[in-house]
């Protein structure tokens, strides 16, 4: 890596807000949420630590076309997409992040499309309790949304800090509707001072302020490139694609008490035989010759 590319990966701001291990960064469409986030994060990739991400994260230390035979492009294609990062690992559903040790990164770009704040059945309380725990799982989770209120409640109450994000002098980019800003202005706050980011932003202090021109992290990523939603259906919840309901699948997994604990059997404190309906007239003869032995051996009454 040129010392350049080095210097801007580390500059000072970044490193700040590298010592956030829960981080948002919130903006409209263009903002630079995106970039700000990836920069953040390339000092990870740099490190060679595996990346949980929504977002393709690209090998901007080799740049080159893509070569994974997994990969469905046209190999034939010159101006295919570069190739991806050895330790980006895709995230595609919830499962991915609980099989996920670290020490790694978690990127949830656009978060509407993994944790939205209505989506309430969306995140199952394991997902919660995994969220609670990353300090000992030795992971960071970076995420992007257009507003931080947007995230679901469980995600915005571990998140320790956000960074708002400006970008300006947009430039029309060939073959794409939408130009590309090349200045941003992110401004990072801290998350635990605010009830409601939207409305108690212009009366907090950023503790951290950059200016970027033309960041270094489009090198790792590609900005036009659609990020990975979260399955197709959301778990418990509503079915994406024709609004239905979608019901939680039955449990198939094998609960045997531990080795060694008793197990306990409920039985009812009094046994009360069936009712005979039909009683056969022989079994009669014999309980009531039963009743007339059994009276007759009791002791009589002084």
């Amino acid at each position: 890596m040129n010392k350049r590319l080095a210097r801007r990966i580390d500059h000072k701001a970044a490193k700040a807000r590298r010592k956030v291990a829960i981080h948002c960064y919130s903006g409209p469409n263009g903002s630079g949420k995106s970039a700000a986030m990836v920069l953040d994060g390339m000092a990870a990739v740099r490190a060679g630590l595996p990346i949980l991400s929504t977002v393709r994260v690209l090998d901007f230390l080799d740049p080159r076309p893509c070569d994974a035979w997994s990969c469905d492009c046209d190999k034939t294609d010159p101006a295919r997409h570069l190739a991806a990062y050895e330790g980006w690992i895709p995230f595609r559903c919830w499962q991915d992040l609980l099989d996920f040790q670290g020490p790694g990164e978690v990127w949830m770009d656009e978060v509407t499309g993994v944790a939205n704040s209505n989506d309430w059945a969306s995140m199952p309380s394991v997902i919660g309790d995994r969220l609670m725990q990353l300090r000992r799982s030795e992971l960071v989770v970076r995420w992007t949304s257009p507003s931080f209120d947007n995230g679901n409640k469980k995600l915005r109450q571990v998140t320790q800090a956000v960074t708002v994000c400006r970008g300006m002098a947009s430039k029309r980019v060939k073959g794409h509707a939408w130009g590309q800003n090349r200045f941003f202005m992110w401004l990072t706050f801290d998350a635990r001072l605010m009830d409601e980011f939207s409305n108690e932003a212009k009366r907090l202090k950023a503790y951290i302020r950059q200016f970027v021109w033309k960041p270094v992290s489009f090198a790792a990523y590609d900005t036009f490139e659609s990020v990975l939603r979260l399955d197709d259906t959301v778990w418990g919840g509503t079915c994406l694609r024709c609004g239905g309901k979608v019901a939680q699948p039955r449990c198939t997994c094998p609960h045997e008490p531990p080795a060694g604990d008793p197990v306990v059997v409920a039985l009812p404190a009094v046994f009360e035989p069936p009712e005979l309906r039909d009683p056969d007239p022989v079994c009669l003869q014999l309980m009531s010759e039963l009743a007339v032995l059994s009276a007759s051996r009791l002791p009589s009454a002084a």
